[in-house]
């Protein structure tokens, strides 16, 4: 069991197997952390000049209160939620840099402007922009989408907050952002997915093919993100919060605000804003589907001190 208001970002976890591909939007083909580690070693000039520090809140999967993360810090920081999720925004805008590597594109796709001074007499068939303006338009097209909306309703910090991403997208943000800030939450799945059983309609990873229309596909969601938030925290310098320790009103917000560098909105915890849960779920049957989730996310809950009682 993790003991503390919150968890170490140094907390080391042994992963005792890889992720499930059965929910294959948390696993690329090639990993998003390695995919940085090739092109930085082609390009080592390809690094990020942004000074921008947004905050990022991910949580390892659905019901685990990261609205509730998100109202705390809205007085100070403009948190969009879930923004165009479903759509797989930022797998799609990360999708071009897994395509980079030592062989692609040929230096003489690239343009060197250097050695062309003549673009009619030259090759320009295949004619691409130097890599590093890959990340400054990663950039311009995010704060295009969210900062600028942010700075109209009159605040200087934004980010947002997701649960369908993990710690390679945590990773990627952090490339691009070299200043951002990360929190992780995690929750009990037992109790998360009880909340899960109260909403009527079933939530999409992607859409239109990754429903989690099953407790197999919601437990390999935590699982899969649980594992990729804690292999990540440490690298990132990212805050790792149990949303048991969230709800306590007992819980010490000052390594949170001093690793922010603002004070939260504590009185949004006594806020209860209630959506669409009125789904009567069949108490045994919810119970046996909570016995198949414990076959899943055991033993990673269990070490983190959630077990199924």
């Amino acid at each position: 069991t993790i003991r503390g208001s919150i968890i170490s970002s140094e907390l080391q976890y042994h992963i005792d197997k890889q992720p499930d591909p059965l929910v294959t939007h948390q696993n690329t083909d090639i990993s998003i952390s390695n995919a940085i580690q090739v092109i930085q070693k082609r390009w080592p000039s390809m690094v990020s000049q942004s000074t921008e520090s947004p905050l990022f809140i991910f949580s390892a999967g659905f019901r685990s209160g990261s609205t509730l993360l998100q109202r705390l810090f809205f007085k100070q920081c403009w948190l969009w939620g879930e923004p165009y999720g479903t759509s797989g925004l930022i797998d799609h805008l990360i999708a071009p840099f897994l395509h980079l590597n030592q062989n692609w594109p040929p230096e003489n796709f690239i343009h060197n402007p250097n050695e062309f001074h003549s673009p009619q007499q030259g090759w320009i068939a295949n004619l691409y922009p130097e890599p590093n303006h890959l990340i400054t338009a990663t950039q311009h097209y995010l704060e295009a989408l969210f900062k600028m909306p942010a700075i109209h309703q009159g605040y200087t910090l934004w980010g947002f907050k997701e649960v369908r991403l993990n710690g390679e997208h945590a990773s990627f943000l952090r490339w691009v952002y070299p200043h951002a800030h990360f929190l992780f939450l995690i929750r009990n799945p037992y109790d998360a997915y009880r909340s899960y059983c109260k909403f009527e309609n079933h939530w999409y990873l992607r859409k239109p093919d990754l429903l989690i229309d099953s407790v197999e596909k919601f437990a390999h969601h935590w699982l899969n993100s649980c594992q990729s938030l804690l292999q990540h925290a440490e690298t990132l310098n990212a805050k790792i919060i149990q949303y048991e320790h969230l709800i306590d009103p007992e819980f010490d917000w000052t390594e949170v605000e001093d690793y922010l560098g603002f004070a939260i909105e504590k009185t949004a915890l006594q806020l209860k804003i209630t959506g669409s849960q009125n789904h009567q779920r069949d108490p045994i049957e919810v119970e046996k589907e909570l016995q198949r989730l414990a076959k899943i996310v055991h033993p990673l809950a269990s070490r983190l001190g959630y077990n199924h009682y």
